[in-house]
C-alpha cells in the first residue's frame, strides 16, 4: 500500500492512497471481488474495504487510516499491482479533491474478465473453476458478479465428464517413471529438474483442467481422476508443480490413499545440508540454499536462490519465492508465501497462510493469514482464503 500524506496550515487533513499489494508469486493482477464500504463512507483503521482476488488467493484490503473513502475501482475490474484502488481522506473536501488528481482508473488489459454488454461477468477464481469443472458461465444470471462458489455449487447438477481408460505409458527400463502433477508452465521446468540426472524419467501430466490441450512436450496429459489409475501401469512416483499449498497437501493424501508416493525433488544445483530434513512432497529448485538443522514440512517449494538459514522451520504446503531470505531460526506456519525478493529477519515467526508480498522485509513476528507489505513490512489486509 502506498501512502501519501498532506497537512495544510489551518487543519490536519491527511489522504492515503490505497494499493493493490502483490498477491501472487506469478500473477500481476487481481479482480476487485466486492466492496465492503460504500462510496464516501467513513471508515477506521484496520475496516476491511475491499476483496481482491487471484486464481490462487482471495484477501481484504484494510484501511490503514481512519477516513472518508473514495471508490476509484469498479466490483469485476482486473488491476496491476501497485495500482490506486481507493483514496482514504479526512475530509470530503480533501477525498473529492484527492480523487480528482487520481485521474480516470482503468481495469488493466492483461487477463481481464470483462464480458460484452449482457453477458455474464466472473472473477478469476471462477473462470478458473469454470474451466476446470467445464461449466458453461453463460448459464449463469449476467446481473451479478459469478464468484467460484456459485460454479462449485452448480457442480452438483452436472453430469461428471466420462473418465476414459489410460493408454500404456512408456519408459526407459533404466529410468523411474515419474507423473508431474499440474500441466502450466511450471510443468516443464520440474520435468526437466526431474530428469537432469538422468535418473528419472517423467511419463505423463495430470491437470485438473478438463479443457487441457491433450499433449505437453510431446507427454500425454490426463485428468487428474487418473492418479488413481497409475499404480496399474507401474508408475508410483508423483510429483506436483502446482502453487497452491493446500492443493499440494491435498494430493499428498490422495496420494498415500492410493499407495503412490509424492516424491520430493531437490535440483542437483541446490544445496541441502546434510542435517537439514524435509519431508514428503517438496520441490527445493536450482541455487537454493537450506542450512544446518533446518526443518520442511511436507509439500513446500523452496523456489530459486532462496536462503534459509540454520535452526529455521518451515511447516506444511509453504511457498518460499525465488530470492527470498531468511534469517536463523525463522518459522514459517503452513501454507505461508513469502514473496519474490522478501528478507525475514532472524527469531521471527510468519503465521499461517500470511503472505509477504514482493521486497517486503519482515522485522517481527507476522500473524496468521496477514497480508504484509512494505520496508519494513505492515499490515495491509487479511487473507480470507485460508
Amino acid at each position: 500500500m502506498l501512502s501519501n500524506e498532506m497537512i495544510s496550515n489551518e487543519e490536519d487533513q491527511r489522504f492515503v492512497i490505497m494499493t493493490a499489494p502483490q498477491l501472487g508469486i506469478n500473477e500481476p493482477t487481481a479482480q476487485v471481488a466486492r466492496w465492503y464500504v460504500q462510496d464516501g463512507a467513513y471508515v477506521s483503521a484496520g475496516d476491511p474495504c475491499c476483496a481482491l482476488e487471484t486464481t490462487k488467493v482471495v484477501f481484504d484490503l484494510e484501511a490503514e487510516v481512519q477516513g472518508y473513502v473514495g471508490h476509484l475501482v469498479e466490483v469485476g475490474w482486473e488491476v496491476h499491482v501497485s495500482q490506486p484502488v481507493a483514496v482514504i481522506a479526512s475530509s470530503l473536501e480533501l477525498l473529492k479533491r484527492e480523487r480528482a488528481a487520481c485521474g480516470q482508473v482503468r481495469p488493466a488489459d492483461s487477463g481481464t474478465s470483462a464480458e460484452p454488454d449482457g453477458a455474464p461477468r466472473a472473477t478469476r477464481k471462477a473462470l478458473a473453476a469454470a474451466r476446470r469443472l467445464g461449466v458453461d458461465l453463460s448459464t449463469f444470471s449476467s446481473a451479478t458478479l459469478i464468484r467460484e462458489e456459485d460454479v462449485l455449487r452448480s457442480v452438483g447438477e452436472l453430469d461428471a465428464s466420462p473418465v476414459h481408460e489410460l493408454p500404456a505409458l512408456q519408459w526407459q527400463a533404466t529410468r523411474r517413471p515419474v507423473a508431474v502433477y499440474g500441466a502450466a508452465g511450471g510443468a516443464l521446468t520440474l520435468k526437466e529438474a526431474l530428469e537432469f540426472e538422468g535418473v528419472c524419467e517423467v511419463v505423463c501430466f495430470l491437470d485438473d483442467n478438463v479443457s487441457s490441450r491433450a499433449m505437453l512436450s510431446d507427454l500425454p496429459i490426463f485428468h487428474g481422476r487418473h492418479l488413481c489409475d497409475l499404480s496399474t501401469q507401474g508408475v508410483r512416483s508423483i510429483a506436483c508443480e502446482i502453487a497452491d499449498g493446500r492443493i499440494r497437501h491435498r494430493l499428498l493424501t490422495r496420494c498415500l490413499e492410493s499407495n503412490l508416493e509424492l516424491i520430493t525433488i531437490v535440483h542437483p544445483m541446490a544445496y541441502v545440508a546434510p542435517s537439514a530434513r524435509l519431508g514428503k512432497g517438496n520441490y527445493v529448485k536450482s541455487g537454493a540454499c537450506v542450512e544446518t538443522n533446518v526443518r520442511v514440512g511436507d509439500c513446500c517449494i523452496i523456489d530459486n536462490g532462496v536462503t534459509v538459514a540454520h535452526d529455521s522451520v518451515i511447516g506444511n504446503g509453504c511457498h518460499l519465492a525465488p530470492g527470498a531470505t531468511l534469517g536463523s531460526r525463522v518459522v514459517v506456519e503452513d501454507y505461508a508465501v513469502v514473496g519474490i525478493g522478501a528478507s525475514v529477519a532472524t527469531g521471527t515467526r510468519i503465521g499461517q497462510s500470511a503472505i509477504i508480498s514482493v521486497g517486503t522485509a519482515v522485522t517481527r513476528d507476522v500473524s496468521e493469514r496477514t497480508v504484509l507489505e512494505g520496508v519494513p513490512g505492515k499490515r495491509v489486509g487479511t487473507r480470507k482464503d485460508a
